[in-house]
């Protein structure tokens, strides 16, 4: 070996060095899976990881320390003024390319003649073994990061939900304990949070639960106030569709008999009086009794309003029924007319039987209508007087 190459081969080795050295610093020493490893209390899988590392990570601190003292000598030999002396030539190009590093079967260096040796090799073979430990470590240490920012990724949105309901009544204070608790737990062992986490899942589907029931109630407190104004409004259309049945109702009992005889019970100030109910839980933020009597009390109104429509169809009914019999007795005097037996004893008997029914108050539709179809039989069975029209 000249010394051109010696120098060649000195200055590559120490690039490789520098190299090294700047990894362990900023890739190692510096690797956030690290600061997460020695900042928390750890457990599990995450605990067997570190302990694994630990001891590599002291192995690859010998290993390094071993090439410096190496490259130091050559540098110490290199610096010696007897630049063409072949001792320091032969010694420099025993140091570059021998096996001169005495290893134990451990792979630490060893030390005085003493030691046991289990393998001696060359600097550019302990560069290479520093250089696949260092990338080792760092690959476990960047498992541990990214699994300790994803569980920090989720414990902080579950920490922004919990924020959201510890706004908002009632307390979640078993939601937050079991997060803390979890929280200590993920981070103490990331690794085996990755593994399994079924805890934290469950977590966070109690969470979503009660955000949830909260949005949910904030929907209701939003629109409590126009519901209930809009229950106001539906409690006047049950007293219009009240008033309306018994104005009806009122009528058909002057008028005719069969109907009801009695007003109905209005439903308005029992409506009112769930209103007002419904008013003193929503100042008080009992959102489930709000939720639950608004949607009670918009039945009942609907219900009274439509129960109030059927009272007062039936009750015009009667009259409606009244009035078609009235039509039906008129068309059968026409036709008796026609027929030119209209002033029959009988049939003349017949019709004014069943007028004075129709035309009385109040009319007595049984009565009325069997008193029509007896008029109606008879017109219909009797035969024609002689100058009647023939049809």
């Amino acid at each position: 070996m000249t010394l051109e190459e010696a120098e060649l081969a000195y200055r590559r080795l120490a690039g490789i060095r520098d190299r090294l050295a700047r990894k362990l610093l900023t890739e190692i020493e510096s690797h956030d899976g690290l600061r997460h490893l020695t900042d928390h209390r750890l457990a599990g899988h995450t605990l067997r990881l570190w302990r694994e590392l630990q001891a590599d990570i002291v192995l690859l601190g010998t290993q390094y320390q071993a090439l410096e003292r190496h490259v130091g000598t050559v540098e110490a030999l290199r610096a010696r003024g007897d630049r063409s002396g072949v001792a320091r030539l032969a010694r420099l190009s025993d140091l570059l390319h021998s096996p001169t590093v005495r290893l134990r079967a451990d792979g630490t260096p060893a030390g005085d003649t003493t030691d046991p040796v289990a393998e001696t090799i060359t600097l550019d073979a302990l560069c290479e073994r520093v250089e696949a430990l260092g990338d080792g470590i760092r690959a476990r240490l960047q498992d541990v990061d990214v699994a300790a920012k994803a569980v920090l990724t989720r414990l902080g949105a579950l920490a922004d939900a919990l924020s959201a309901l510890a706004a908002q009544p009632p307390a979640h204070d078993d939601l937050v304990e079991r997060y803390r608790h979890l929280r200590a737990l993920a981070l103490d062992d990331p690794i085996g949070w990755a593994a399994d986490e079924r805890e934290l899942s469950g977590l966070e589907a109690d969470v979503a639960d009660a955000r949830a029931v909260l949005d949910s109630t904030r929907e209701v407190a939003r629109a409590a106030g126009e519901r209930i104004d809009t229950l106001r409004a539906a409690i006047e259309a049950v007293d219009a569709a009240e008033a309306h049945a018994e104005t009806t109702r009122a009528r058909a009992s002057r008028k005719v008999t069969g109907g009801d005889p009695e007003p109905a019970a209005g439903q308005g100030p029992a409506l009112r009086a769930a209103v007002a109910d419904l008013e003193r839980h929503r100042t008080a933020r009992r959102w489930p009794e709000v939720t639950a009597g608004l949607a009670a009390v918009e039945r009942a109104a609907a219900a009274a309003v439509a129960a109030a429509a059927d009272r007062a169809a039936a009750a015009q009914a009667l009259l409606d029924r009244r009035d078609q019999l009235r039509g039906r007795l008129d068309g059968y005097r026409a036709k008796a007319g026609r027929l030119g037996i209209d002033e029959r004893t009988e049939l003349a008997a017949a019709y004014r039987t069943a007028r004075e029914q129709l035309w009385k108050a109040p009319c007595d539709l049984d009565a009325a209508a069997g008193a029509v179809w007896r008029y109606q039989d008879l017109v219909a069975t009797r035969p024609r007087h002689d100058g009647g029209a023939k049809r």
